[in-house]
């Protein structure tokens, strides 16, 4: 197993709030996860919202926790599964958040290092100002 850094995923969580200004976003938070979706860093904007701790969280855990590079291609197969998701949910005690913006974070080895969960607009936007915000501190999405 490899974990990202403290410093790489403070990293990812600027670029990313960076990259929602950017593409001019409602206020951003975003959670890093290692690969063990233990939380290494947290940042929220000015003006988000308290509660999108446990929205990133979620949607990075699940990221970081099943084989999809991100949570809407996630999304779109636990859609037919229902009771997949009612599993998931419940054997996380409920920390699983089956949304779009969470993405998978690799190294330049193309291991999985952790995942950013993003929210604060619409989801897909989420997870678009996660892809940049890797890509930015020169980390990798599947």
């Amino acid at each position: 197993m490899a974990s990202i850094p403290l410093a790489a995923a403070n990293e990812i969580c600027e670029r990313t709030l960076a990259a929602g200004k950017d593409m001019g976003l409602k206020p951003l938070a975003a959670a890093v996860v290692d690969d063990g979706g233990h939380v290494v860093a947290f940042q929220r904007a000015d003006g988000a919202s308290f509660f999108r701790y446990e929205l990133a969280f979620g949607k990075a855990y699940a990221a970081a926790g099943l084989g999809f590079p991100t949570t809407s291609g996630l999304q779109g197969f636990l859609e037919s599964r229902p009771l997949f998701n009612d599993y998931l949910n419940e054997n996380s005690n409920r920390k699983f958040l089956a949304d779009a913006g969470g993405v998978k974070i690799f190294d330049d080895r193309g291991v999985c290092i952790g995942a950013v969960g993003v929210t604060g607009d619409v989801s897909i936007k989420d997870e678009e100002a996660g892809v940049r915000g890797i890509l930015a501190s020169g980390l990798k999405t599947a």
